[in-house]
């Protein structure tokens, strides 16, 4: 499909509330399309109305009908189709920071960070859900929030434990796990599996998916928890066996070799992409906390798609 087949398919029913915005919105999607590694600038080879044009269109006032949300609904809308084709669907979440420190005179920025000597930097978090096939075919954005971060006011004297979760930044996460579970009404014929990364390892979002268990949900590990099962932490990997357990004679290697046959049984790894893999229960739906003996404790993930009754735990 060329650039501008694809742009209308993808954009031309945006509620704009005028047609001529619609055009427009599809001239710049084809365009970007084309040249999709390109500033826009770029992207028209310097056209100079076309530039103009481009501006005049992203500068209108937050209250009217060009916005974000209007402007990805009908990709949105593409993006479900696609995805209802699916056996199953990654909905991968991640967030990023756009640093704008540099554009002085630039309004409407939050902060994004502070370094060593307490300077801040200014710029925009965009978080999204990403749908992907399990073979690592793109299907489209399913949803993104765009906002300004502001730091927790001086007045504010709340521990970040009496904060409500919708306060707080990483709400973006439950929002994302929401939005998905929408989506999932849509196709109880299509497995969708929500992907985060371990900023998301925080117990309101596992609460989230329990009370909507229709997404599962995916995370990789950040904190080392107690859980009921033996060892007692799930972060357990191969290189913490001690020295005293491995032992040298052939009990001890009798012993490692029953142990990695129950790891195996207890822990299937799939490839969920070229890169990432991940460990899934191979039949266990009691725990939340999967491990495989593969992985270093930094590639461990919940697999909380299948939570019994674990609950919260303590932090350890």
């Amino acid at each position: 499909m060329d650039g501008e087949n694809w742009a209308k398919q993808e954009f031309g029913g945006a509620p704009l509330g005028d047609a001529r915005l619609k055009e427009r919105l599809v001239d710049l999607a084809q365009a970007k399309a084309e040249k999709p590694g390109e500033a826009f600038t770029g992207a028209t080879d310097g056209d100079k109305p076309a530039v103009k044009a481009y501006y005049r269109f992203i500068d209108y006032p937050d209250q009217e009908a060009v916005s974000m949300e209007h402007i990805l609904e009908p990709h949105r809308q593409r993006t479900i189709q696609r995805m209802q084709g699916q056996r199953t669907v990654l909905c991968i979440q991640y967030g990023s920071d756009f640093d704008y420190t540099s554009l002085t005179e630039c309004e409407g920025l939050g902060v994004i960070g502070t370094n060593q000597t307490g300077a801040k930097s200014r710029g925009l978090h965009l978080h999204t859900t990403f749908a992907v096939a399990p073979n690592g075919l793109p299907l489209g954005i399913l949803w993104a929030e765009c906002v300004a971060p502001q730091l927790k006011s001086p007045d504010d004297k709340r521990p970040s434990y009496a904060v409500p979760i919708e306060e707080k930044d990483s709400f973006s996460w439950v929002a994302g796990l929401r939005d998905t579970a929408e989506v999932a009404a849509e196709m109880p014929q299509t497995r969708l599996v929500n992907v985060c990364d371990r900023e998301a390892d925080f117990f309101e979002l596992f609460e989230e998916q329990l009370r909507n268990p229709s997404v599962q949900l995916l995370v990789r590990a950040n904190h080392n928890r107690v859980i009921n099962e033996n060892p007692g932490k799930h972060l357990r990997c191969r290189s913490s066996i001690s020295l005293a357990d491995q032992g040298t004679g052939s009990g001890s290697a009798a012993k490692r070799r029953a142990q990695a046959q129950q790891d195996k049984s207890h822990a299937e790894t799939v490839r969920l992409s070229g890169r990432v893999r991940s460990a899934l229960p191979a039949g266990s739906a009691a725990s939340p906390f999967v491990f495989s003996p593969e992985r270093t404790h930094r590639h461990l993930v919940h697999s909380c798609g299948r939570v019994g009754s674990a609950g919260r735990k303590q932090t350890g």
